[in-house]
């Protein structure tokens, strides 16, 4: 390995690194690749003194085998204008290696045209992997990006025009999901990504229309498990916790063996989050490995550390705590996530923790709204029931329609009912008044009954 003097230095920076990552893969694939993840050391790192970075040691050794592709994007994004300087390269170098090896392909796609090629390294980077995607399923085409791009247009604008027409033609029939593309058309190229790993008409398409607000989550953990369809199907059971579990993926992407005892409690992902980046944090590693050997080393290092945590800071709490002691970790895991000042209504709700924790979740941490939920904590059961209900049905903009309005449910009651029997066209008077307590719900029956259409208001 060390035949050129020249190379020492560069491999033994790349040997230095492999302690702290601890590959699960074994060494193999580092040595077998020596070469190209050292010129990779070397571009990104600079000179043999350079501190490394271990976000970028991690990506590179735990993906030796794609070592080449990365050098061949950075060198590519560099030639066309791109990573001009040492922390856009560094950056570039710690995208997910299959993003980088999209941008490879979808240069491919503009090798005539050098132009849409340095309008791609400008400003569609990040949309590497929807447009190697949408180019696969010939959703757009090289030829026609190229000649708009060269008209003057932009090429944000140029692709996500055509992705977005395409959209609009596939669901043409359907009015209520065309609606929802009509209202999101700069996240069109998202939304192709992202339908591209569901079967049209299937629960998880509609789950995918009815979360837009985790899209980006949601295409990470698809082209994560796109050859995984029981890790796939565990995302879209999880989408309330897609956040956390997007995350802890993302940390543990080159541990494969951890990554399944995390899918395996995906529910527990804000827990687990909160608990690996405080060991992280103060280098506990050797914890962190224990931590994900098994299922059960998992849930009891997270009860342990959780009790530990809760009574330390909520004394006041211990007997609430100790006899809930099963669930410490995911109490300790809310209240990281929602905010400290979110403890005590947390802690003195302890007999309802599991209807408490979905509906946290589900105001995606919001302070308005977490306030309101906490103010009408005595209905928290009607409050689930309808939540229940809006994910259920998968209807768009359910979960911010309930949630923005609880002061309206509060002081006319008879929403509940109305949120039960008709889900769809409650969202649909929110998204139209932008406050249901411009309408009585006892008006908002009588246009039910009546049948009225929404635009009559």
């Amino acid at each position: 390995m060390f035949a050129n003097a020249d190379k020492a230095d560069s491999y033994k920076r790349v040997t230095d690194q492999l302690n702290s990552v601890g590959l699960e893969s074994g060494l193999t694939d580092v040595f077998d690749n020596i070469a190209d993840v050292a010129d990779v050391f070397d571009q990104v790192a600079g000179e043999s003194g350079a501190t490394i970075d271990q976000d970028f040691a991690k990506n590179i050794l735990g993906n030796a085998n794609d070592a080449g592709e990365v050098n061949k994007a950075i060198k590519l994004v560099q030639e066309n204008g791109g990573a001009s300087d040492s922390t856009s390269i560094l950056n570039l170098a710690k995208k997910d290696v299959s993003e980088l090896k999209a941008i490879n392909k979808v240069a491919e796609e503009f090798e005539g045209s050098s132009g849409a090629l340095e309008a791609f390294v400008s400003q569609g980077l990040d949309q590497a992997l929807q447009l190697e995607k949408a180019f696969e399923n010939g959703d757009i085409d090289s030829d026609s990006i190229s000649s708009s791009v060269g008209s003057g247009g932009t090429f944000s604008d140029v692709v996500g025009n055509s992705v977005l027409e395409k959209l609009r033609s596939d669901y043409a029939s359907n009015a209520d999901i065309l609606e929802v593309i009509n209202l999101n058309p700069e996240k069109a190229q998202d939304i192709n990504f992202a339908l591209s790993f569901v079967s049209k008409g299937s629960a998880q398409e509609s789950a995918l229309f009815a979360n837009l607000d985790k899209i980006a989550q949601i295409m990470s953990l698809s082209n994560r498990f796109e050859s995984e369809p029981t890790k796939l199907a565990i995302v879209y059971n999880n989408l309330d916790v897609a956040a956390s579990l997007d995350q802890m993926v993302s940390e543990l992407s080159i541990y494969p063996k951890r990554i399944d005892v995390l899918m395996a409690n995906a529910d527990m992902a804000p827990s687990i989050l909160d608990a690996y980046n405080e060991y992280d944090k103060i280098g506990s590693f050797q914890i962190i490995e224990t931590m994900f050997s098994s299922s059960e080393n998992l849930k009891q290092t997270l009860s342990n550390d959780g009790l530990v945590k809760l009574l330390s800071l909520y004394p006041e709490y211990a007997t609430l705590i100790e006899s809930n002691s099963d669930k410490a970790g995911e109490i300790s895991g809310l209240i990281a996530l929602a905010g400290e000042q979110y403890a005590q209504p947390i802690l003195s709700n302890l007999d309802q923790f599991e209807s408490v924790e979905v509906l946290v979740l589900r105001t995606k941490q919001d302070s308005a709204k977490l306030d309101l939920l906490f103010a009408n904590i005595e209905r928290l059961s009607d409050i689930k029931n309808i939540s229940d209900k809006l994910a259920l049905e998968n209807i768009p903009g359910g979960q911010n329609a309930l949630f923005s309005n609880l002061d309206a449910f509060k002081s006319d009651p008879g929403y509940y009912l109305l949120a039960l029997d008709e889900p769809r066209f409650l969202v649909r008077l929110h998204e139209i008044t932008g406050d249901l307590k411009k309408v009585s719900s006892t008006l908002a029956y009588e246009l039910v009954a009546l049948n009225l259409s929404l635009i009559h208001i």
